[in-house]
């Protein structure tokens, strides 16, 4: 068996997105262990910590036309989301009175 070359362009390179819901099944599959854990780091809190990875793949898929692949895997940027969500999450914790 010898090596196969790939030319950007074939279905052997086409670089990640979401652009499609299995596309969004993928990524939820490979991600959201990960970007669970580093909610619940964040937060400490099981229920804030699923809200957050909702709203992740929520905020991923509805800016998905943003994604470069060339910048970025798939990967970071679904954390660099999270991050954002985190930091709001906080910011709302913070302005309740309660």
């Amino acid at each position: 068996m010898g090596l196969r070359l790939v030319t950007p362009g074939t279905a052997a390179h086409r670089p990640p997105s979401l652009t499609g819901e299995l596309d969004i099944r993928k990524a939820y599959n490979a991600h959201v262990s990960e970007l669970y854990r580093f909610a619940l780091r964040a937060t400490g809190d099981e229920n804030s910590s699923q809200d957050i990875v909702q709203e992740t793949f929520l905020r991923a898929w509805r800016s998905a036309d943003r994604f470069d692949p060339a910048l970025a895997s798939l990967r970071v940027w679904l954390f660099a989301i999270a991050r954002n969500v985190v930091v709001d999450h906080h910011r709302a914790m913070g302005a309740r009175p309660w």
